[in-house]
């Protein structure tokens, strides 16, 4: 047996030990989660309290997934599964394939193959405040877009969100309410 032959099986041994460590900590993690869950429903039937939510706070599947994605190389739906579930949060592969296609859908990951990447960085900065592109035509027909409404409102009308009342006559809105409020606690009889 030559020197790097006998260093790989050592290297193995070692592997599998910790790879059956790792399960049986797992396993132990579900139990632990089990048990805490039917400690906690037990609680909250005695004091009618709602249960707490099922899962911690944390990032979502759907996040940790696009984590693995982060390499070159591409993964496996089993490897982020895996990688997912060594981490101390349990999944399966069917259930990581799932949202892989819905990931695909959106674009943000790809498949080639069996192995699946990451296609780009979702741009949050986009939403109702984010410029839209506009139509790029040099000749041709106009895009069907007419002139500006005017931007001074009618006497009388109210906007439409476009101005935010300050905090100060805000509070004097709230102020008087609650004057008018105070009003009719001492003008009822009862």
């Amino acid at each position: 047996m030559t020197r790097s032959t006998h260093a790989i099986s050592i290297l193995s041994a070692e592997r599998d030990a910790l790879a059956v460590r790792i399960d049986a900590m797992q396993a132990d993690l579900k139990e632990a989660k089990s048990n805490l869950r039917s400690l906690e429903e037990a609680i909250a039937q005695l004091t009618g309290a709602p249960a707490p939510p099922l899962r911690s706070e944390g990032p979502t599947l759907k996040e940790l997934i696009l984590e693995q994605l982060d390499g070159l190389e591409g993964k496996t739906p089993l490897e982020i599964a895996n990688a997912i579930s060594a981490a101390g949060r349990e999944t399966s592969n069917t259930s990581v394939s799932s949202i892989l296609s819905r990931l695909r859908a959106d674009g943000l990951a790809d498949k080639d193959g069996d192995r699946w990447t990451r296609t780009e960085i979702p741009d949050f900065t986009k939403g109702s405040d984010a410029p839209t592109p506009e139509p790029f035509v040099e000749t041709g027909p106009a895009t069907g877009r007419e002139k500006a409404l005017p931007t001074d409102s009618p006497e009388g009308s109210i906007p439409s969100g476009s101005t935010r009342a300050s905090a100060r006559s805000l509070d004097k809105e709230m102020l008087a309410l609650l004057g008018s409020f105070a009003k009719l606690d001492k003008d009822t009889p009862f």
